[in-house]
Protein backbone atom coordinates (compact mmCIF):
# COMPACT_ATOMS: atom_id res chain seq x y z
CA UNK A 1 0.00 0.00 0.00
CA UNK A 2 1.04 3.69 -0.69
CA UNK A 3 2.56 5.93 2.01
CA UNK A 4 -0.10 8.41 1.37
CA UNK A 5 -2.83 5.98 1.31
CA UNK A 6 -1.32 4.38 4.89
CA UNK A 7 -1.35 7.56 6.55
CA UNK A 8 -4.55 8.33 5.03
CA UNK A 9 -6.37 5.35 6.69
CA UNK A 10 -4.53 5.49 10.04
CA UNK A 11 -5.61 9.57 10.23
CA UNK A 12 -9.35 8.52 9.35
CA UNK A 13 -9.11 5.61 11.75
CA UNK A 14 -7.67 7.77 14.34
CA UNK A 15 -10.28 10.43 14.10
CA UNK A 16 -12.88 7.95 14.38
CA UNK A 17 -12.40 6.23 17.04
CA UNK A 18 -11.26 9.46 19.26
CA UNK A 19 -14.49 11.31 18.39
CA UNK A 20 -16.05 7.92 19.23
CA UNK A 21 -14.23 7.20 22.26
CA UNK A 22 -15.44 10.52 24.11
CA UNK A 23 -18.25 8.80 24.41
CA UNK A 24 -16.81 6.22 26.43
CA UNK A 25 -16.12 8.26 29.76
CA UNK A 26 -19.17 5.54 31.60
CA UNK A 27 -16.97 3.26 30.62
CA UNK A 28 -13.66 4.68 32.34
CA UNK A 29 -14.67 2.74 35.31
CA UNK A 30 -14.05 -0.18 34.26
CA UNK A 31 -10.57 -2.07 35.59
CA UNK A 32 -7.37 -0.21 33.14
CA UNK A 33 -6.63 -4.36 32.11
CA UNK A 34 -10.08 -5.03 30.55
CA UNK A 35 -9.18 -3.85 26.46
CA UNK A 36 -11.59 -0.85 25.38
CA UNK A 37 -13.44 -3.62 22.14
CA UNK A 38 -14.27 -1.94 19.49
CA UNK A 39 -16.18 -3.85 16.80
CA UNK A 40 -17.12 -3.40 12.93
CA UNK A 41 -17.31 -5.52 9.80
CA UNK A 42 -15.72 -5.59 6.78
CA UNK A 43 -15.41 -6.57 3.60
CA UNK A 44 -12.23 -8.24 3.56
CA UNK A 45 -13.35 -10.40 0.43
CA UNK A 46 -16.00 -9.49 -2.45
CA UNK A 47 -16.28 -6.51 -4.44
CA UNK A 48 -14.93 -3.65 -1.69
CA UNK A 49 -12.30 -5.78 -0.82
CA UNK A 50 -9.34 -3.40 -1.61
CA UNK A 51 -11.08 -0.75 -0.04
CA UNK A 52 -12.12 -2.56 3.14
CA UNK A 53 -8.57 -4.11 3.48
CA UNK A 54 -7.01 -0.91 3.64
CA UNK A 55 -9.17 0.11 6.12
CA UNK A 56 -8.22 -2.58 8.20
CA UNK A 57 -4.63 -2.13 7.71
CA UNK A 58 -5.43 1.68 8.95
CA UNK A 59 -7.29 0.52 12.13
CA UNK A 60 -4.38 -2.48 13.22
CA UNK A 61 -1.62 0.55 12.88
CA UNK A 62 -3.93 2.91 14.75
CA UNK A 63 -4.39 0.57 17.31
CA UNK A 64 -1.02 -0.67 17.58
CA UNK A 65 -0.07 3.25 17.90
CA UNK A 66 -2.47 3.74 20.54
CA UNK A 67 -1.42 0.87 22.44
CA UNK A 68 2.07 2.04 22.67
CA UNK A 69 1.20 5.03 24.01
CA UNK A 70 -0.90 3.24 26.81
CA UNK A 71 -4.33 2.80 25.28
CA UNK A 72 -7.51 4.70 25.09
CA UNK A 73 -8.50 5.89 29.38
CA UNK A 74 -5.41 3.91 30.34
CA UNK A 75 -6.90 1.00 28.66
CA UNK A 76 -5.92 -1.16 25.90
CA UNK A 77 -7.43 -1.12 22.67
CA UNK A 78 -8.86 -4.32 20.95
CA UNK A 79 -10.06 -4.73 17.32
CA UNK A 80 -13.01 -7.05 16.96
CA UNK A 81 -14.04 -7.34 12.79
CA UNK A 82 -15.66 -9.72 10.89
CA UNK A 83 -15.61 -9.98 6.61
CA UNK A 84 -19.31 -9.47 5.86
CA UNK A 85 -17.70 -10.38 2.37
CA UNK A 86 -19.30 -6.53 0.68
CA UNK A 87 -22.56 -8.90 1.02
CA UNK A 88 -25.46 -6.58 3.07
CA UNK A 89 -27.11 -9.97 4.11
CA UNK A 90 -24.00 -10.16 6.45
CA UNK A 91 -24.26 -7.06 8.32
CA UNK A 92 -27.33 -7.65 11.04
CA UNK A 93 -26.09 -11.13 11.73
CA UNK A 94 -22.01 -9.53 12.55
CA UNK A 95 -23.55 -6.48 14.32
CA UNK A 96 -26.13 -8.24 16.59
CA UNK A 97 -23.24 -10.72 17.42
CA UNK A 98 -20.86 -7.89 17.69
CA UNK A 99 -23.21 -5.92 20.06
CA UNK A 100 -24.56 -9.41 21.97
CA UNK A 101 -21.72 -11.96 21.93
CA UNK A 102 -18.54 -9.82 21.72
CA UNK A 103 -20.18 -7.04 24.08
CA UNK A 104 -18.16 -4.61 22.47
CA UNK A 105 -17.96 -1.26 24.03
CA UNK A 106 -17.67 0.68 20.83
CA UNK A 107 -18.87 0.02 17.21
CA UNK A 108 -17.51 1.50 13.82
CA UNK A 109 -18.47 1.19 10.23
CA UNK A 110 -19.74 -0.68 8.48
CA UNK A 111 -18.12 0.23 5.01
CA UNK A 112 -19.97 1.96 2.15
CA UNK A 113 -23.65 2.42 1.68
CA UNK A 114 -25.36 -1.11 1.46
CA UNK A 115 -23.59 -2.21 3.86
CA UNK A 116 -24.06 0.47 6.33
CA UNK A 117 -28.40 0.13 5.76
CA UNK A 118 -28.49 -3.21 6.08
CA UNK A 119 -26.87 -2.55 9.57
CA UNK A 120 -28.61 -0.27 10.52
CA UNK A 121 -31.67 -1.89 11.96
CA UNK A 122 -29.98 -3.94 14.27
CA UNK A 123 -27.52 -0.96 15.65
CA UNK A 124 -30.84 0.96 16.19
CA UNK A 125 -32.74 -2.12 17.91
CA UNK A 126 -29.78 -1.89 20.39
CA UNK A 127 -29.64 1.92 20.94
CA UNK A 128 -25.63 1.65 19.78
CA UNK A 129 -23.77 4.60 18.40
CA UNK A 130 -21.75 3.92 14.79
CA UNK A 131 -19.91 6.12 12.49
CA UNK A 132 -20.43 4.90 9.28
CA UNK A 133 -17.09 4.92 6.70
CA UNK A 134 -18.04 5.70 3.32
CA UNK A 135 -21.56 5.65 3.10
CA UNK A 136 -23.70 8.37 0.94
CA UNK A 137 -27.30 8.53 2.11
CA UNK A 138 -27.49 5.50 4.31
CA UNK A 139 -29.44 7.03 7.45
CA UNK A 140 -31.59 8.59 5.01
CA UNK A 141 -34.47 6.35 5.61
CA UNK A 142 -34.14 6.09 9.23
CA UNK A 143 -32.78 9.54 10.35
CA UNK A 144 -31.47 7.42 13.36
CA UNK A 145 -29.65 10.27 15.55
CA UNK A 146 -26.72 8.04 16.62
CA UNK A 147 -25.29 7.34 13.62
CA UNK A 148 -22.73 9.23 12.34
CA UNK A 149 -21.23 9.29 8.54
CA UNK A 150 -17.31 10.23 8.27
CA UNK A 151 -17.59 10.64 4.53
CA UNK A 152 -20.47 12.72 4.54
CA UNK A 153 -19.08 15.75 6.41
CA UNK A 154 -15.94 16.07 4.01
CA UNK A 155 -17.55 15.75 0.85
CA UNK A 156 -21.62 16.09 0.44
CA UNK A 157 -23.24 13.19 -0.87
CA UNK A 158 -25.32 15.45 -3.53
CA UNK A 159 -21.86 16.82 -5.33
CA UNK A 160 -20.57 13.31 -5.00
CA UNK A 161 -23.68 11.87 -6.81
CA UNK A 162 -23.24 14.62 -9.26
CA UNK A 163 -19.60 14.45 -10.08
CA UNK A 164 -19.83 10.65 -10.41
CA UNK A 165 -22.36 10.65 -12.83
CA UNK A 166 -20.64 14.00 -14.68
CA UNK A 167 -17.05 12.93 -14.50
CA UNK A 168 -16.90 9.12 -13.54
CA UNK A 169 -12.66 9.82 -14.83
CA UNK A 170 -12.46 12.72 -11.90
CA UNK A 171 -14.32 10.85 -9.09
CA UNK A 172 -12.01 7.95 -9.32
CA UNK A 173 -8.96 10.21 -9.33
CA UNK A 174 -10.81 11.77 -6.81
CA UNK A 175 -11.39 8.27 -4.77
CA UNK A 176 -8.07 7.41 -4.60
CA UNK A 177 -5.87 10.42 -5.12
CA UNK A 178 -5.57 11.53 -1.98
CA UNK A 179 -7.77 13.22 1.45
CA UNK A 180 -9.12 16.25 2.06
CA UNK A 181 -8.66 19.58 0.10
CA UNK A 182 -7.43 17.94 -3.03
CA UNK A 183 -10.53 15.38 -3.28
CA UNK A 184 -12.90 17.96 -2.39
CA UNK A 185 -11.18 20.46 -5.10
CA UNK A 186 -11.09 17.84 -7.55
CA UNK A 187 -14.90 17.11 -7.00
CA UNK A 188 -15.65 20.63 -7.03
CA UNK A 189 -13.88 21.26 -9.92
CA UNK A 190 -15.90 18.62 -12.37
CA UNK A 191 -19.04 19.08 -10.84
CA UNK A 192 -18.71 23.10 -11.50
CA UNK A 193 -17.43 22.49 -15.22
CA UNK A 194 -20.30 20.05 -16.10
CA UNK A 195 -23.08 21.49 -14.03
Amino acid sequence: MAPNKVRYFIERAGTIVIAAATLLFPLASARAADPIKIGLSLSLTGATAPAGRQVQAGLDIWRDHVNAAGGLLGRPVELIYYDDQANPANAPGIYAKLMGIDKVDLLIGPYSTNIIAAALPAIIQNKRMTIGIFGLGANKQYKYARYFDEFARRVPAQLFARTVRACPRAAAEARTGGAGRRRRRVLAQCAGRRA
